[in-house]
């Protein structure tokens, strides 16, 4: 399957991020960098984002978890 590299609206979208929450998670090594793609062009790869969000999904049901389980 080829990989596909997401413009950063996309990313925006995918994500629910503003530009300066995106930029400082990935300085703080919470999300994944970018990378050029020519000129002032960055780009991310999709299976990385997708990662990302599938990884907060899993912690936030483990949270609530904890949450029904503590009552």
């Amino acid at each position: 399957m080829p990989r596909k590299i997401l413009r950063l609206p996309k990313v925006l979208e995918v994500t629910g991020k503003r530009k300066t929450g995106l930029y400082a998670a990935m300085n703080a090594n919470e999300f994944p960098k970018s990378f050029s793609i020519g000129g002032r062009a960055v780009g991310w790869l999709e299976e990385e984002v997708e990662q990302w969000i599938s990884a907060r999904a899993r912690s936030e049901e483990r949270r609530v978890g904890k949450e029904c389980r503590s009552r």
